[in-house]
């Protein structure tokens, strides 16, 4: 069987994601939990606004119970109320600015280890220019 195969760009964006997954843990294991309850529970408004409708809808066009109605509503209200409450809570507990410092010091620290022997190099010194080149270039001629 062929496997399907990874693309350079696929396995960068990857290898990216891995990267920051793997610094948030570092910095603050509880970001993690709480971008994925955000992500979870964000999406269940927009959900209820496409199922609650339907259900009404259902309903009334069938038999039209409404014991059946009223549960429908009062659990598609409890749902978008939770939802927004747990997602409230965890953005408000979710330290962005803790995560940003400390990826600026490692930036920092970063900058301040870097070997700027490299930036003397012609072939790095070209590469720079051809960059440069490219910037300043109208986007008509850079896109064709």
């Amino acid at each position: 069987m062929n496997k399907p195969r990874i693309s350079p760009y696929e396995k960068g964006v990857l290898s990216n994601v891995h990267f920051i997954l793997g610094l948030l843990w570092s910095f603050q294991k509880s970001s993690i939990v709480y971008m994925a309850l955000i992500a979870v529970f964000s999406s269940i408004f927009p959900l209820s606004g496409i199922f609650l409708p339907r259900l009404l809808i259902d309903e009334m066009t069938g038999l039209g119970h409404m014991e059946y109605i009223v549960w429908i509503l009062c659990i598609g209200l409890g749902l978008v109320f939770i939802s927004k409450t747990i997602t409230t809570i965890a953005t408000n507990s979710f330290s962005q600015i803790t995560v940003w410092f400390k990826v600026l010091i490692l930036s920092g620290e970063k900058y301040m280890s870097m070997d700027y022997a490299l930036t003397d190099d012609p072939a790095m010194s070209d590469l720079n220019e051809r960059a440069e080149r490219v910037l300043k270039m109208p986007e008509k001629e850079y896109w064709g």
